[in-house]
């Protein structure tokens, strides 16, 4: 962030010492270090608000959306299963898969074991 080598550094500290002096300086170490401390708290809770604030826009805008999409007496815009792009507000309608045929060199395998069940 500042670009402070390790002797520059050092050479900061070497200064402080002598310029505060051996008796003053573990108490404002100590005061830097809680305002430190303070300093990044306060930026943990701007920013958990910001991310709480741009949640519940979000949930705001999905629940217009649904409330759009179900109004009593028409049809739906949406269906089940439609991809929708925001950009275009269009629906993309989902063709429904090909099932998959067997063509006889292995057994097709279920992904449940099929248990027989007692007469």
């Amino acid at each position: 962030m500042f670009n402070i080598a390790f002797p520059e550094l050092l050479i900061i500290c070497l200064v402080v010492l002598i310029v505060v002096g051996p008796e003053k300086l573990p108490k404002i170490v100590h005061a830097a270090g809680r305002f430190v401390g303070r300093m990044q708290r306060y930026v943990s809770d701007i920013k958990s608000d910001m991310n709480e604030e741009l949640r519940l826009k979000d949930l705001q805008i999905l629940q217009d959306e649904l409330r759009e999409n179900v109004r009593p007496g028409e049809s739906p815009k949406y269906r089940e299963g439609d991809v929708i792009d925001h950009r275009s507000e269009q629906p993309v309608r989902s063709e429904p898969s090909q099932p998959q045929i067997n063509d006889g060199h292995a057994p097709e395998k279920s992904a449940s074991p099929e248990w027989s069940k007692p007469e």
